[in-house]
């Protein structure tokens, strides 16, 4: 199912629109495909950094998750808009005769690479928090959903469908383990101020003995 919805693309498309099309595709989603290594290189960072947070404390993992987030924004975000800037002189540079296909999948597309990034955190989070098997079947159901949804966007909108397709690929992870790692973190706090409580209570006791 993984290969089928990374892959599915690569399938359809060259059926629907032609090898030429496909071509004008290819190039424009290019630089989102090589720009995957940032998310693969944040799970590989992060996972330990929260794992190690998790066995200290809830602040220590709110600590790591927001700033682990605001790295992998700051970095991604403005690449999106370089990108922006920029696509329709690479695809003019490439493609003379026919720039624009390429520009508007480029412009697109470039748009999984912090979506990645955010849904890569939270997914790596999840992980590192012992929610694995979970992270596991959403993510299966994910990839089924993802499959289908790419059919129907590529067979209703051609180049254009199978752009949306890709950009859109990480957001049904995201929208479906966020709540996890919601209810994981406010698990946590429950946890971190029974705690402090029980501590203060000791401290209460020893004080007044």
């Amino acid at each position: 199912m993984a290969a089928a919805s990374v892959n599915l693309e690569a399938l359809i498309v060259p059926a629907m629109v032609g090898p030429a099309r496909f071509g004008l595709f290819s190039a424009g989603a290019l630089l989102a495909n090589r720009l995957n290594v940032i998310p693969d290189g944040v799970s590989a960072s992060a996972y330990p950094a929260l794992a190690s947070a998790y066995r200290v404390s809830a602040r220590a993992v709110y600590s790591r998750l927001g700033w682990l987030l605001a790295f992998v924004l700051g970095v991604t975000i403005p690449i999106c808009f370089v990108t922006m800037l920029v696509a329709g002189w690479i695809s003019r540079l490439l493609f003379p005769s026919d720039p624009a296909l390429c520009e508007l999948v480029m412009k697109i597309t470039i748009w999984i690479v912090p979506t990645s990034c955010v849904q890569i955190l939270v997914s790596t989070a999840l992980n590192a928090f012992n929610r694995d098997g979970a992270v596991l079947r959403v993510t299966f159901f994910g990839l089924i959903f993802n499959v289908v949804l790419g059919v129907v966007l590529i067979w209703q909108f051609g180049v254009l469908g199978a752009a949306i397709s890709i950009a859109v690929r990480p957001i049904v992870y995201l929208i479906a383990q966020t709540p996890m790692l919601i209810a994981v973190l406010r698990g946590l706090d429950a946890e971190q101020r029974q705690w402090e409580s029980s501590v203060a209570a000791i401290a209460s006791a020893s004080t007044s003995s």
